[in-house]
């Protein structure tokens, strides 16, 4: 196991996906938050302040554009950068929060495990935020 000092979190409504990713990133050293609504979501990045936030799109009551709003709206949150994990492959819905500053990238699901590791790890190389 890696020590890599980094707190990801991790909000998704269905808790396979969250459980899944949570082992994932463990086994790579990374301390991990989790949260299966947008509104645990917004609390908890406001609380622990991670280096990344992996975000789901599709979720029931508030989505994951709408968490990223409210995030961006915050000034202790705004700062926090959001990666989408998400099955939508409507172009227009992803091109729009890629547009997005806040939004560094996306990972398709299902979830190619190596392509995940190494999205995360190349934009953590360059960002300063640990535990």
């Amino acid at each position: 196991m890696k020590d890599n000092q980094y707190t990801i979190l991790l909000v998704d409504d269905n808790l396979d996906n969250v459980d899944l990713l949570v082992e994932i990133l463990k086994a790579q050293g990374y301390r991990t938050l989790t949260a299966q609504n947008g509104h645990d979501a917004i609390r908890l990045a406001a609380n622990e302040q991670p280096a990344l936030i992996l975000l789901d799109i599709a979720m029931p009551v508030m989505d994951g554009m709408e968490v990223l709003e409210v995030l961006q709206s915050d000034s202790s949150t705004s700062s926090i950068p959001v990666m989408f994990v998400t099955g939508i492959m409507e172009n227009e819905k992803i091109l729009r929060a890629l547009e997005n500053h806040y939004v560094v990238d996306y990972i398709p699901k299902p979830i190619v495990i190596s392509e995940l590791l190494d999205k995360i790890a190349a934009y953590l190389t360059n960002c300063t935020k640990k535990i």
